[in-house]
């Protein structure tokens, strides 16, 4: 190193001596820089490799460079003083060994020149003199003075050490240690952090499925985060939070804005989940896994599928049938009744024996929604035909619900009934996922959470069992693993989801999604092997055969347009609640309509969820709506049971705006009044009830009705009743529950942010048929 004008600053550390200290500290530079960007967010591609390789190299120059110019205009300040005294010895230099006494060489003979002397003179000297002194001066005399003369340095090489490595050979090896160094770090502090606190906790990444796929998928979660803390000394490498959200599959082009509303197809993804979706969904989703590529083809009709939200290629976990769940006893009887059969043999053949078959709700499950599709397809050969066996088919399908007293829910709550009842002579339509697990006693959602065993261990008594009854051309649901592509997502929910789906598709994963009663997707018909549980001890065939895709979905719309016009007709009463607790502010929330924000009371959140669903209405419905409390009996018919124009209704609503809380609850009274005030059902329309309610029953006077009784006047008359449930009312309750669930209705426990969504649900369920159109 020189200083700024290029003069020598005096005696100092050899080139080479330099050189090393300035490796140093470019080394040390570039750790500063590199290794904390490194240890902060590995590097996870060759480009921000290559990034972070150049930004360091550029920083530790740039680094270094500037340290040694301090260097130097310190030693340019010190070199004045040290000038002004005796010249400091050269730390680098040796004395030459001086020769020793005994005979000098022979006169043929002369002493070999050390290295760095010059020809003719003794070694250690300069030009024949001694060591320290000047050429031609004998030991201790003064030296002539030579001003033009350099002193050259001791020891300088006459010939460069090629030995030595080129000079960019070690400024990228230092580059290489300490990045290294700074990948390491986290490494180092995870270990620290683990030998002191124990496991750290992951990261999460959170998973938005169905009510029926929780199950299996927290299955699926559970075992990678078990793998994966096998592989990191029992740390996971991540917390999947897996949660439902009802789809809301109304159907594309359909004027029922209400169901899109509230549905997390196109109230959340397709919306690109607002605030409101926190309460009426859950967090924003790292990952969704719908039932079937149905939903996936709506979001991306909904957002003009350029592939920013969804990616143009999605994976599936696996396929599992539709198929038809007969009971065992039947089955086995006469196996050959059911083999080889279309949907449409199937259910001629359940219907000559007197098995009612039972269909989860279009609108509420993938299962029903996809199975609607193929059995339509089998019947009717033109579109008239199809028209006429169609309602054939609906017709059969609601009796059975009727007869039954089933809840017109999902899968998992028609497999949940069939579990808790004596009768067991009903069939289903389910996936062969939710027909094994069943028969395995597995935990069937939130009503049925428990496994079921009997007193031999066994999971599920022999005679309330399914057999798999694959008819010919049914599909399966497909389960797509959809990757969200929010527009502000982070790197690192896309890591995680990206492992977890490398983990799925391993050998491991695939065991555990057979576990779980997922068949291996194929692209192609035939029968792929399985295993346990998807064999005939569970009554799955491991041998059937099927498409092993789901309709598209302008197949799923026409199909369900014909369910909707097939529907019977559907009648249907409100009880709404007006005692005093109904007047209770609730939250401050922006109506929807006007646009203004107000105190609201469980009152107003009653009448905006009734204005809500009532585009849920079918031109040919009859429905009305009556008040009740303690100063409102018999019950106020604000709205009398007729039938009324969809466009109309909600409009008519108006007339609950004057309505105030007031008065006790007396509930039972209201609901004895409401099954008096409705016909019994008939073969062309269903009766509904639908009480919304947030208190227990609260009359004491004589004639009180009781909950037996009601329940038995409502089986009697076929009339469904439901329940919305709010503040202090609670499903929980005993006699809400049994009410219910004897008469084939619903219970809902709603807050004032679900409760339009809660009625929108029911209305759905219970709607009639649109008729031919």
């Amino acid at each position: 190193m020189t200083n700024g004008d290029g003069a020598d600053p005096g005696p100092g550390p050899g080139p080479e001596r330099l050189y090393r200290r300035y490796l140093v500290a470019f080394g040390l530079a570039t750790c500063a820089i590199g290794g904390p960007a490194a240890a902060t967010d590995l590097p996870d591609s060759a480009f921000a490799w290559g990034l972070l390789v150049v930004t360091a190299m550029i920083g530790g120059v740039a680094a270094t460079e500037a340290m040694d110019a301090a260097i130097r205009r310190v030693r340019d300040k010190l070199s004045p003083a040290r000038n002004d005294g005796p010249p400091a010895p050269d730390p680098d230099w040796e004395p030459s060994p001086q020769p020793g006494p005994g005979p000098g060489p022979g006169p043929d003979l002369e002493p070999a020149p050390q290295l760095g002397s010059a020809p003719g003179t003794q070694p250690g000297s300069a030009q024949g003199t001694q060591p320290g002194s000047a050429p031609g001066t004998q030991p201790g005399s003064a030296p002539e003075t030579q001003p033009d003369a350099q002193p050259e340095p001791v020891g300088a090489p006459a010939v460069r050490d090629r030995s030595r490595p080129a000079p960019f050979v070690l400024p990228v090896l230092v580059v290489v240690v300490a990045l290294l160094v700074g990948i390491s770090i986290p490494q180092v502090r995870d270990a620290v952090y683990f030998w002191t606190y124990g496991c750290r906790p992951p990261p999460t990444l959170r998973v938005l499925t169905t009510a029926e796929g929780l199950a299996p998928v927290s299955e699926l979660a559970r075992a990678y985060e078990r793998a994966s803390a096998d592989e990191h000394d029992g740390c996971p490498a991540a917390d999947l939070y897996v949660y439902a959200a009802d789809p809301g599959a109304a159907p594309i082009g359909d004027d029922r804005g209400s169901d899109r509303d509230y549905g997390v197809v196109s109230g959340g993804l397709a919306n690109g989940w607002p605030s409101e979706s926190l309460g009426t969904f859950g967090p924003r989703p790292d990952v969704w896994l719908p039932d079937a590529s149905v939903d996936v083809a709506r979001v991306r009709a909904l957002t003009g599928g350029d592939g920013t939200l969804i990616p143009e290629r999605v994976p599936s976990l696996g396929v599992t049938p539709v198929v038809l769940g007969v009971p065992r006893g039947v089955f086995e009887r006469r196996p050959d009744r059911w083999h080889q059969r279309s949907w449409a043999d199937v259910l001629a053949e359940a219907e000559e024996q007197g098995i009612p078959v039972l269909r989860p709700g279009p609108p509420r499950s993938a299962t029903g929604e996809i199975a609607t599709e193929y059995v339509y397809r089998s019947v009717g050969a033109t579109p008239d035909e199809r028209a006429d066996a169609v309602q054939r088919v609906e017709r059969q399908l609601g009796l059975a619900l009727g007869r039954g007293r089933y809840t017109a829910g999902d899968a998992l709550a028609l497999l949940c009934q069939r579990r808790e009842r004596a009768d067991v002579a009903s069939a289903m339509i389910v996936t062969e996922q939710q027909l094994v697990r069943y028969n395995q006693g597995r935990p069937l959602g939130d009503n049925c959470p428990l496994e079921e065993r009997d007193s031999t261990g066994r999971r599920l008594d022999a005679a309330k069992q399914l057999v798999a009854v694959y008819p010919t051309g049914t599909g399966s649901l497909d389960h797509p693993f959809v990757e969200l592509r929010w527009p502000d997502r982070t790197r690192k929910p896309a890591k995680l989801a990206r492992a977890w789906l490398e983990w799925l598709t391993s050998d491991e994963g695939a065991e555990a999604r057979i576990d779980v009663g997922l068949r291996p997707p194929s692209g192609a018909n035939g029968a792929v092997p399985v295993s346990e549980p998807l064999t005939e001890p569970w009554g799955a065939d491991a041998a059937a055969l099927f498409e092993r895709t789901s309709p598209s979905v302008q197949q799923v719309v026409e199909a369900r347009r014909q369910y909707d016009n097939a529907k019977p007709r559907a009648r249907t009463l409100v009880l709404l609640d007006t005692s005093g607790s109904m007047g209770d502010a609730v939250s401050t929330a922006s109506r929807r309509n006007s646009g203004q924000t107000a105190e609201w009371t469980r009152l107003d959140a009653a009448r905006q969820a009734l204005r809500a669903a009532a585009p849920q209405v079918a031109p040919d419905d009859e429905v009305g709506v009556w008040g009740f409390s303690s100063t409102r009996i018999p019950p106020e018919r604000f709205l009398p049971v007729e039938k009324r124009d969809p466009g109309a209704l909600g409009p008519a609503m108006v007339r609950l705006d004057p309505v105030r809380a007031e008065g006790g609850t007396p509930l039972y009274r209201a609901i004895e009044a409401g099954l008096a005030g409705l016909d019994g059902s008939s073969g062309d329309r269903t009766v509904t009830l639908i009480v919304v309610t947030d208190g227990e029953d609260t009359d004491t006077a004589p004639g009180r009705p009781t909950p037996d009784r009601l329940r038995a006047d409502a089986s009697a008359a076929g009339i469904r009743v439901s329940v919305v449930a709010m503040g202090d009312a609670s499903c929980a309750g005993p006699a809400l529950h049994t009410l219910t669930t004897a008469t084939g209705g619903e219970c809902v426990d709603a807050a004032s942010p679900t409760l339009a969504p809660a009625l929108v649900g029911l209305f759905d369920a219970v709607r009639g048929g649109r008729g031919a159109d």
